[in-house]
């Protein structure tokens, strides 16, 4: 990833049940936020289920697919899209493609991520600015 995009970091502080994932880079984490979440057929609700099941998007993304199915509402098909989400996702040319058009992502914890978002059950997990948030933004 590019040390120039510009992506704020949302930092899961819920441990797995299945014990803490193990500690990435800022920059991974950032990464495996935006790559969790161009997965088709990962919305809010899987992201944040997703998460609170492995304690972060890295532990989603290293799960092996017996454990990724446990997940509720996370079949087969949707199981092998994540496990395979690393390999074939296209977070550098959507980071990048942002980076050209003067776009922002902003995660969760961001301070810039509105408020009001945050309140939402399943909040999305990754928002794309251009320009100024401004307070009526939200």
């Amino acid at each position: 990833m590019s040390d120039d995009a510009q992506i704020e970091l949302w930092q899961d502080a819920t441990p797995s049940a299945r014990g803490p994932a193990a500690p990435v880079s800022p920059e991974q984490a950032a990464h495996d936020i935006l790559c969790l979440s161009l997965v088709s057929g990962v919305g809010p609700h899987h992201f944040r289920s997703l998460v609170e099941h492995f304690g972060s998007p890295s532990g989603a993304l290293d799960a092996p697919l017996s454990r990724l199915r446990q997940v509720p509402g996370i079949g087969a098909t949707l199981a092998e899209r994540i496990r395979s989400a690393r390999a074939e996702s296209p977070v550098e040319h959507e980071l990048a493609e942002c980076k050209r058009l003067g776009i922002r992502v902003l995660t969760a914890d961001s301070p810039e991520f509105p408020a009001p978002l945050t309140t939402l059950a399943s909040p999305p997990a990754v928002l794309y600015v251009r320009g100024e948030l401004l307070p009526r933004d939200a």
